[in-house]
Order: structure tokens, then sequence, then C-alpha cells
């Protein structure tokens, strides 16, 4: 059984824009003993983020601060080395003629892979966020009413070291702008 409660917020006040959002599953897992687990599991797993904008110039300009951080476990993907959630050890399964580790709580959250905040890191080498944290300062302007540009920095950690290729809690950061064209509600 899991529950999953889910904190949205939005809060304007003049030219600020404040929004955060969190989420949880909680709950547990009796038997797990098809996929390599002689035990049954605690899911304790945890996701958030959190933005700040500010509008200026009739409305053309924005800056913001976006943050957010997902939870993580403490095994290698398979093949170790591996980052993307496609090869995820989710359960903690032991490989053959290795060691079962001894944590039964299962913590890796996932984002919604839709939630896009860059173009090449979890975007495509991982995925989607989950076991790391960001921040990500941008910068917005309206060119035209339909033509936006924006500038972003995305600077990336992981929250459990051990379960990335080198044992490292730093990923990286990462420089990103693109041009956007709105029309009708929609946006390219």
């Amino acid at each position: 059984k899991t529950y999953s409660p889910d904190l949205w917020a939005k809060l304007g006040y003049g030219a600020w824009t404040i929004e955060g959002e969190f989420i949880a599953q909680l709950g547990s897992v009796d038997r797990l003993d098809d996929f390599g687990r002689s035990s049954g599991a605690d899911i304790r797993k945890f996701g958030g983020t959190g933005r700040v904008s500010w509008r200026g110039m009739g409305g053309k300009l924005r800056l913001g601060l976006e943050s957010g951080a997902a939870s993580g476990d403490q095994w290698d993907n398979t093949p170790q080395g591996n980052t993307h959630i496609s090869n995820a050890n989710l359960l903690g399964a032991c490989p053959t003629g290795t060691t079962c580790p001894t944590d039964n709580t299962l913590s890796q959250f996932i984002f919604n892979r839709e939630y896009k905040i860059d173009m090449i890191l979890f975007r495509h080498l991982i995925g989607a966020v989950t076991n790391a944290g960001y921040v990500k300062p941008f910068l917005q302007y309206d060119l035209t009413r339909s033509i936006a540009a924006r500038a972003a920095n995305i600077t990336s950690y992981a929250l459990r070291p051990v379960a990335t290729p080198g044992n490292s809690t730093w990923y990286g950061t990462e420089f990103n702008a693109d041009l956007s064209y709105r029309s009708n509600g929609i946006t390219v």
C-alpha cells in the first residue's frame, strides 16, 4: 500500500510570484522475493520544487530562481555506471554473485519525465530528476507579444553520492538559452 500526499501553492503579490510543490510516496511492500529480496520494504520517497520570480519593464522582463530535489536510493544502476532511469535499480535487487544491501527502505523518487528543467543532463543523460537537487536562476525577456528569449543556469548535485558513478556529489552545471513562440496559449 502507498499514500501520495501532494501539496501545491502559488502566491502572487505585485510583480512577485512564489510557487511550490511537495510530494511524498509513503507506504510498504510486504514481499519482494520475486525480485531477489528476502523481505519486504518500506517506501519513503520525497520530491519537491519551488520557484520565485519577478516581472519588470511592463511585464516583459522576468527574473527568477527555481530549485528542486528528489530523494534517491543507495544502489547503483544495472549495468553499474549507467545513469539513465531506464536502468534504475528501483528495488535494490542483487545481481548474481553480489551481496544484497541491508537497507529495507525504497526511497528513489523520480520526477515526471515531462517536467523538463534543462536540455541535457536530466532530459537525456539521467532521464528525469532523481537522487538530485538543483538550483536554476533564469532571465527571460519578451521580444514581442509572441517571441521570448530565455537564459538559465542549472547547477545539480546528487543527494546520495554512493549511487552515482564515481560516488561524487557534483553532477555539474549547464547553461541553456532558447527562443520560444507563444500563440493562443500554446508555447513552442
